[in-house]
């Protein structure tokens, strides 16, 4: 005995199955193969890079200006974050211990950035600027801006000026 399904169910089976295929096509298209396209790219770059790219709050130019700021920072520098000075998850000073690790981080809540300088060596102080107060004004020209992108670098010390040999301790 064979049972036999009236003509509708299978018109609907047809029609879920049409639109089950349809909606796979479309998670693959639009979603899962952009997707596993931006993972493929990333597979030469660094652990440090693919960290920073994965952090969904920072996106690309966050990244990127970390790289300039590692580049631009020696490691025995002392940074300076002026959270007021920094747009985005750039203010946050753990995240920056993070990324710029082994350097010393100096949060400084301050627009005006003068109290967190007191018993800082000058001479390896990096202050950091994106966006916002600049905090030029309080660097009391101690420091020379190197830029990432408009409004947007890093404070970075002038370099000690010295003075030429006197010639008459040449000639010893």
């Amino acid at each position: 005995m064979r049972v036999r399904f009236p003509k509708t169910n299978v018109l609907l089976e047809i029609c879920l199955a049409f639109f089950v295929c349809w909606q796979v096509v479309i998670v693959l298209t639009g979603y899962a193969i952009p997707w596993a396209k931006e993972i493929w790219a990333l597979r030469h770059t660094s652990s440090f890079v693919r960290s920073g790219t994965f952090e969904v709050s920072m996106g690309k130019d966050p990244t990127g200006y970390v790289l300039f700021l590692r580049d631009r920072i020696p490691e025995d520098g002392i940074v300076i974050v002026p959270t007021r000075a920094l747009i985005g998850t750039l203010r946050k000073p753990f995240l920056d211990q993070y990324f710029l690790f082994p350097r010393e981080i100096i949060a400084c809540s301050k627009a005006d950035i003068t109290p967190c300088l007191p018993g800082v060596d000058l001479s390896r102080t990096y202050v950091l600027y994106c966006g916002k107060e600049d905090p030029a004004a309080s660097l009391q020209h101690r420091f020379v801006f190197a830029s990432y992108r408009p409004a947007c670098g890093v404070y970075t010390p002038l370099a000690p000026v010295t003075s030429p040999p006197h010639p008459e301790a040449a000639g010893d």
